[in-house]
């Protein structure tokens, strides 16, 4: 090893030299002589899993040559964070066998973070998500069966309520954990109390309550003091009564595919392996402590010390038996040789590994205590024209890079990726700038192409994949150039009569519905069965929720999400898919306004019966708001949740705040209806609107009678002015403002002598917006009826299409793929017509 004494005085720049004797074909490991034979490579690749495919690629391809899988090397200076999965998923779909040297990192495995997350959330008190993380865990069987009892940890019916309604219960109760405020049992009973006084009923409270505590009282049964083989016993004896061995145990059900059964194999068996290592572990430790002597340890102090013993472990290696590619890190290469070599993830910060960041001193006041003590004390990079010793991690780094060269026999392939796999630009390694120079070539920059061409395909996923692309997509939507027609039919006719001729149909008819999608999301198409349009008996059995009869009428809010785009009523009206609210610290958005729409209801309603409108501006006058605000906002907070007791009391103080300014700004009002209910089924409500076969329902925050007799709608809105005025425009009308135009016509109908008009209150800003007759819209010219009908008959018709005006404040972004286009001509390069 007297090669590598040179190396204590390594710097980046000398790397050339050692580079460039390996680059050169001539390099010496313990004294042996070894030939390069072959040009090494260097391939930028577009991302991580481009580079993963890649090496996939060319393994195949020297697999399919005659060469030896075993005696091909895939390294990386760490396997961990996801590398490892990747190449191996890569090789998997180009049919390549593989297999790792050294097994995957015990510690990451579910079964053991889920016996770590349960002591954190004793030491933590318990706090709400990682609860839910706890009970909606699939390799826990907490939902119970009959055989449940009140010791073994599993409450007896626990099996009515499944984990997701179970979380949405625990978020609407707005608790943080176990320790603030009188924990679950405070905040789930009064979410009882509260849905009690609504008259709703609150039996999945209560058996919310009953699993999260006993839950709980399992885990507070985890001894706080003991010895490790305490400890040990008692945390296993949870997961055993929770049912983890039984549930890694079950096989998942088939008739999912070969490629889906064989992925939930693997993971079933990394599952089992990790929980045989947990049980291997508590045995050690309690071996070891019998041995050293029994000290007992807090619950703390035992979960530190099983996470370290946890994060040595390694499971089995995973790939083939046989010959295969082998998967190793840059440091399992140390004396070992291969025909051909392939280094991936050379990235600045990777391969050199960042050096350790010394929390006390700089780099320049180690410098300053090296120079007073005259003596290297600090290891530090050398300066410029300095002689100095390379911090121990720097200096391995050239050093795993030199022995990974010296282990390539035939030929050495250098990969790196251009970008992560969020598109972020990645800088390239330093070892990558040197083996360019000394090799004195570029390197070739491999495209951006997620599909590969049919002469590059090493599986037949790809294949399938490329095949697609030629034969279906069309030009228009291309990043790449289509290749030539014919060949394209050619390859899709064999691909037809060939042993995967199912599957290849079953992609045709995918690819149609997408082309569908595209089509007509642009406006080319109408919406078809992929793309929105409901028919058949999806469509009939629509049909009761869109009738809009006396016993269920339309409301604006229901005809603005039409009009705004189609999904949204497909999502929220037919699907039910509701949002949780995870705001806990203070009162939410939609608690705050309705919480001002009371007040100013309670206020005006007071000032109406007392005989004391129209607003004069009397200090008497202030003082009422404040008594009524006062008397509503404690009401409000025995009905709702209205966050931390102290932030409630600084937000009621802002919130008079805002009623006093809309109050001090509303001179002269003369309100006579407030909160006006129509078409709900209660006494005090007007009936219906009637718009053809259409019954219309919603509530008015209020209706002024101005000096000149004019009827003036308003409508309380949260939002500044500034957001509010395009709403009151003629082309926003209809399309998809409804609320104003509905609330004008409903007076129109009532009282057809009287001028309407209509407006919005900014309780930000405490200021009207310009009236719709202020705006050039006249509410009684507006094509309403028409507007309305026409938009009832799209529901009816079932026409649902993704083809939105706007996505803000959209609830359906997680799982919508699509997004609205500008509507602006200059940003998307001419408007875009909507159906």
């Amino acid at each position: 090893m007297k090669q590598f004494v040179s190396f204590k005085l390594i710097t980046l720049t000398s790397l050339v030299t050692q580079m460039q004797r390996i680059l050169n074909l001539k390099s010496e490991v313990n004294g042996t002589s070894v030939r390069l034979e072959a040009p090494v490579e260097l391939l930028s690749c577009a991302s991580p899993a481009a580079q993963a495919l890649e090496v996939a690629r060319r393994c195949a391809a020297l697999i399919r040559s005659g060469v030896a899988a075993d005696s091909i090397a895939v390294a990386a200076r760490s396997l961990a964070s996801g590398v490892a999965e990747e190449l191996a998923a890569a090789f998997d779909r180009a049919g390549v066998p593989w297999r790792e040297r050294r097994g995957r990192p015990a510690l990451a495995a579910a079964p053991l973070r889920l016996a770590l997350a349960l002591l954190e959330l004793v030491e933590e008190d318990f706090p709400r998500e990682p609860l839910i993380d706890l009970l909606c865990s699939r390799l826990l069987s907490l939902r119970g069966t009959a055989r449940g009892t009140p010791d073994d940890g599993v409450p007896e019916n626990s099996g009515n309520l499944p984990p997701q309604a179970l979380a949405r219960v625990l978020r609407e109760a707005h608790v943080r954990d176990d320790a603030s405020e009188g924990g679950y049992a405070a905040a789930l009973s009064s979410l009882a109390q509260r849905l009690g006084r609504k008259g709703r009923a609150a039996a999945h409270v209560d058996e919310t309550a009953r699993r999260v505590q006993r839950v709980i009282a399992s885990l507070r049964r985890l001894p706080a003091h003991g010895t490790l083989r305490e400890h040990g016993a008692a945390l296993l004896e949870v997961l055993a009564s929770w049912g983890l061995w039984r549930q890694i145990r079950a096989p998942e059900p088939f008739g999912t595919g070969p490629r889906l059964e064989r992925a939930a194999a693997t993971a079933l068996a990394r599952d089992q392996a990790a929980a045989r290592t947990l049980e291997q572990v508590c045995a050690g430790l309690a071996r070891a402590a019998g041995q050293l002597g029994e000290s007992r340890l807090t619950r703390a102090e035992f979960g530190q010390v099983l996470s370290e013993a946890l994060a040595e472990a390694s499971l089995a290696p995973g790939g083939a038996r046989g010959g295969a590619v082998q998967l190793l890190e840059l440091r399992e290469l140390a004396g070992r040789s291969f025909e051909h070599l392939f280094a991936v993830g050379l990235v600045d910060g990777e391969l050199p590994a960042r050096p350790s960041v010394d929390p006390l001193l700089s780099d320049e006041e180690r410098r300053a205590v090296n120079r007073a003590a005259r003596r290297p004390v600090f290891r530090l990079a050398a300066e410029a024209g300095d002689a100095g010793l390379l911090p121990p991690r720097q200096a391995e780094e050239p050093l795993l890079f030199h022995l990974a060269l010296c282990a390539a026999r035939t030929s050495a392939t250098l990969l790196w990726p251009r970008a992560d796999a969020q598109g972020r630009e990645l800088l390239r390694s330093p070892f990558a700038d040197e083996a360019q120079r000394a090799l004195g070539k570029e390197p070739a920059a491999l495209p951006l192409a997620a599909i590969p061409a049919a002469r590059d395909c090493a599986d037949l996923s790809a294949l399938l994949a490329r095949a697609a692309l030629d034969a279906f997509a069309d030009p228009a939507w291309r990043v790449t150039p289509p290749g030539d027609a014919a060949d394209a039919r050619r390859l899709a006719a064999a691909l037809a009569r060939s042993p995967a001729g199912d599957r290849w149909r079953r992609i045709a008819r995918a690819a149609a519905a997408e082309r569908e999608r595209v089509r007509a999301f642009v406006g080319e198409i109408p919406p078809g069965r992929f793309s929105g349009q409901l028919s058949g008996e999806a469509l009939r059995s629509a049909a009761a929720t869109f009738a809009f009869g006396p016993g269920a009428p339309v409301s604006a809010h229901q005809l603005e999400d039409h009009a705004t785009c189609g999904f949204r009523t497909l999502g929220k009206r037919l699907l039910r898919i509701e949002v949780d609210d995870r705001d806990d610290a203070e009162l939410g958005a939609r608690e705050r306004g309705t919480l001002l729409h009371r007040c100013l209801e309670r206020f005006f309603r007071r000032l109406r019966e007392e005989g004391r409108l129209p607003l004069r501006g009397l200090p008497e006058e202030m003082a009422t708001l404040r008594q009524v605000a006062g008397e509503e906002m404690d009401a409000f907070a025995l009905e709702e949740h209205v966050g931390h007791r102290a932030l409630w009391e600084l937000k009621r103080a802002e919130l008079l705040e805002s009623l006093a300014a809309v109050i001090e700004s509303d001179q002269e009002a003369l309100p006579i209806e407030l909160e006006r209910r129509f078409g709900f089924d209660d006494p005090e409500s007007w009936p219906a609107l009637r718009i053809g076969d259409v019954h219309v329902r919603g509530i008015v925050d209020r209706i002024d009678r101005l000096p000149d007799g004019t009827l003036l709608v308003l409508d309380y809105k949260s939002g500044r002015v500034a957001s509010l005025a395009p709403r009151l425009k003629p082309e926003a009308m209809l399309a998809p403002e409804f609320q104003l135009a509905l609330y004008a016509e409903l007076l129109r109908q009532r009282e057809p002598s009287a001028r309407v008009d209509a407006a919005y209150l900014s309780l930000r800003d405490a200021q009207l917006t310009r009236t719709l007759r202020e705006n050039g819209v006249d509410p009684d010219a507006l094509p309403l009826a028409q507007g309305v009908q026409e938009r009832v008959a799209r529901m009816r018709a079932g026409r649902f299409g993704v083809r939105p005006i706007t996505c803000d404040y959209c609830d359906l972004k997680p799982i919508c793929r699509l997004v609205a286009l500008p509507t602006d001509p200059d940003e998307n390069g001419g408007e875009v017509p909507r159906a």
